[in-house]
């Protein structure tokens, strides 16, 4: 496969990924939900409100677990977007990667834990329920170290990405603005409960930031890093 079909196939799994991340958040926001945030599965309210949201809260949560790993995809393109000789392009798509690969990981212990830990509640005994708890407490803590390895090391990995964008010469390199807010959002929000509401602002320049990549690697193919970010 030619470097130009790559680019532009990482181009659509780019916009593959944000559409899919567009779904999770318009039915998480339909479904009454208060935006990205790890769920506390050792929570009895949490679970009867996960049992209620039947196939709607299951489909969220497969839809959250194919986004990233579909966004995998995109990260071949960023590199040449970026400068694929630029060694802090190269460190941060590999950093991201591993970053996603965390997340992916967390998405799908959430996923498993969603299709067993609800109905368990809902069907325990009385005795039964300090176990439950106990093992959501343990799938909750779990997804939530997850949840921060995998966010601080992929959005390192995307202020690596943004300084080389910086190096170009053209108006692309006013993308890394774009991922230095999208990282300042997600890392303040997950970390400072009081910015927690930053953590949305922050996925809406990921956004921002995946689409605008993914439409630029669609139109440029293998032109998308100019001639001097190469050398």
């Amino acid at each position: 496969m030619s470097t130009w079909s790559i680019v532009r196939l990482a181009g659509v799994f780019s916009l593959l990924s944000a559409a899919t991340l567009i779904t999770v958040i318009a039915l998480g926001i339909t479904a009454g939900g208060e935006g990205p945030a790890p769920v506390d599965f050792g929570d009895p309210e949490v679970l009867r409100r996960l049992a209620a949201s039947g196939s709607t809260g299951y489909l969220i949560e497969v839809l959250a677990l194919v986004a990233p790993a579909l966004g995998l995809g995109a990260g071949i393109g960023w590199l040449h977007v970026a400068g694929k000789d630029r060694g802090e392009a190269q460190m941060g798509v590999l950093l991201w990667y591993i970053g996603t690969l965390f997340i992916v990981l967390q998405d799908a212990l959430e996923v498993a834990a969603f299709q067993t830990l609800p109905a368990a509640y809902l069907a325990a005994d009385a005795a039964s329920v300090p176990a439950i708890l106990a093992n959501g407490d343990l799938a909750g803590n779990i997804i939530a170290i997850l949840t921060v390895v995998g966010t601080i090391i992929g959005d390192l990995g995307i202020l690596l990405i943004a300084a080389a964008l910086m190096a170009r010469k053209d108006k692309v390199s006013l993308f890394a603005w774009v991922g230095f807010a999208a990282v300042a959002g997600r890392v303040l929000g997950l970390l400072v409960p009081a910015l927690a509401p930053l953590r949305m602002l922050g996925f809406l320049m990921l956004l921002v930031w995946v689409i605008g990549l993914g439409l630029l690697m669609l139109r440029k193919g293998d032109g998308a890093a100019p001639a001097a970010s190469r050398t």
